[in-house]
């Protein structure tokens, strides 16, 4: 049973391969989800290693954290969810990130712990603009092209991050789960990553030569 979380985790490769071998047809308003499965492989190796070495990983994780809301807002500018203004709501969202994870992880918090907040509020509100980018693709679908690889992202997103923000607060501190409830708990988080993986997969997948 323990063996599935590691799957779930580890098959961030399979679509990370199929990025690296279609990387020259990835359009610019794609390749931020590109660069953030780079950047998941390198944090899932580096926080593998301090696991082995027994060492606290978690720092290595909280600052992805961060790196992925900046990566998925810059995500959403370029396919211009964030209106008709959004260098402006850009700019906000990255400081108004930054200014929570400093102080959820700096200030009330250790950078080295579990720290909830912070994802609890990105997860949020990545899942919000991942409704409006289904909602707006699927009503331009007719118009634009190679509209499916952006389907399946944006699927993929809508899932992982409301998952992440429900389970981060049956997870956080204020709740008080049993141990049963917990494995529970990361049995299905480890399921929704392996389909947002596997999502991620097709998308790229369907990426073809014009």
């Amino acid at each position: 049973m323990f063996f599935y979380p590691y799957l779930a985790t580890w098959f961030i490769l399979v679509p990370t391969i199929i990025v690296i071998g279609k990387y020259k047809l990835i359009t610019k308003d794609l390749k931020p989800i590109a660069i953030n499965l780079f950047l998941g492989v390198i944090t899932e190796v580096f926080a593998f290693y301090l696991m082995k070495k027994q060492m606290n990983n978690l720092a290595v994780l909280n600052i992805y954290f961060l790196l992925d809301s900046i990566i998925m807002m810059y995500f959403f500018f370029k396919n211009n969810i964030l209106s008709f203004r959004k260098e402006i709501y850009f700019y906000f969202f990255i400081l108004f990130f930054c200014i929570c994870w400093i102080l959820d992880n700096l200030i009330l918090h250790h950078i080295a712990d579990k720290n909830y907040i912070f994802i609890i509020l990105y997860s949020l509100i990545i899942a919000i603009l991942s409704i409006k980018l289904f909602t707006k693709i699927m009503f331009l679908k007719n118009n634009r092209p190679g509209y499916r690889p952006i389907v399946f992202i944006s699927v993929s997103l809508l899932l992982y991050y409301v998952f992440a923000c429900f389970i981060n607060l049956f997870n956080s501190p204020l709740s008080t789960n049993s141990k049963q409830l917990q494995i529970f708990i990361w049995m299905i988080m480890s399921t929704i990553l392996l389909t947002k993986y596997i999502l991620l997969s097709f998308a790229f997948l369907w990426i073809k030569k014009k």
